[in-house]
């Protein structure tokens, strides 16, 4: 666990956090707790460099958590390396490529069995919680005609 008064962003995180998706990443807080480390560098001054968790970090300053469970690289990685690290985890993630009807299946099921806003969270954004349902619907036959 690190004391988020001595975590500092990394100055090169390239990613922005629109309000949305903190309001989000708070609910998400909320509904799971801390599912997932932050990852941070020791400063070697009794301080944290945020590496990748910036979002989350934001989130939980603004839910009154105090401390995250982080994964702590080294002090003596390189910059670059630390570097290269940060822009890795953002850019390994993105090319997952989702199975919308599966991902319709399992946010129809959360809503039914748990509710709207696990599955909004499933969803990733209410919009898209709506594009799935409509895909659901259509799979159905409840939809209008979705063509060939």
């Amino acid at each position: 666990m690190v004391s988020l008064a001595v975590c500092r962003d990394h100055p090169n995180n390239y990613n922005a956090h629109p309000e949305g998706q903190i309001e989000d990443l708070r609910l998400s807080l909320r509904k799971f707790g801390q599912v997932r480390s932050i990852v941070v560098q020791d400063d070697g001054a009794d301080g944290y460099l945020i590496v990748a968790g910036h979002g989350l970090t934001d989130a939980a300053r603004l839910e009154g958590f105090e401390e995250l469970r982080a994964d702590v690289i080294p002090v003596d990685w390189p910059a670059v390396k630390v570097l290269a690290y940060l822009a890795a985890d953002n850019e390994l993630a993105r090319q997952g490529t989702p199975d919308d009807a599966q991902l319709a299946a399992i946010c129809a099921q959360v809503k039914e069995e748990a509710d709207a806003e696990l599955a909004k969270l499933a969803a990733g954004t209410e919009e898209r919680l709506r594009e799935l349902e409509a895909l659901v619907a259509g799979q159905n036959g409840d939809g209008e005609d979705q063509g060939p």
